[in-house]
């Protein structure tokens, strides 16, 4: 039984549901994921609990914004969320390690609207 109600409680209440509220109303997202560990857990790739929510914000959102966000979100799902912002041009390069990375793994879209 823990396996469903796991789901039902992060459906609810988890990151994939805290997160579009909080950075709907931020200017300057294009588009925000979930990646990472919880990511792969959400989708359904094994491995242990993650220890944080990594997010990835797309566009030329206020940092400061940003961080009250991580901030807010992490108090409200009681873990540590990590908000990387990227550029829209680094986000759709060939060259960048990281993006790479990012992109080959588990991606979650955190649905905040239509471009602002």
């Amino acid at each position: 039984m823990y396996r469903p109600l796991r789901e039902i409680v992060l459906y609810g209440y988890g990151p994939a549901a805290v997160l579009p509220e909080l950075l709907r109303t931020i200017p300057g997202i294009a588009q925000a994921y979930l990646y990472g560990s919880w990511a792969e857990r959400y989708t359904g790739t094994p491995g242990a609990d993650p220890a944080d929510i990594d997010v990835l914000v797309i566009g030329t959102p206020d940092r400061s914004e940003i961080y009250d966000a991580a901030r807010r979100a992490t108090e409200i799902v009681g873990r540590e969320v990590n908000i990387n912002v990227v550029s829209p041009p680094r986000w759709a390069g060939s060259e960048d390690g990281f993006i790479d990375t990012v992109k080959e793994r588990a991606l979650v879209p955190i649905e905040i609207g239509a471009d602002r």
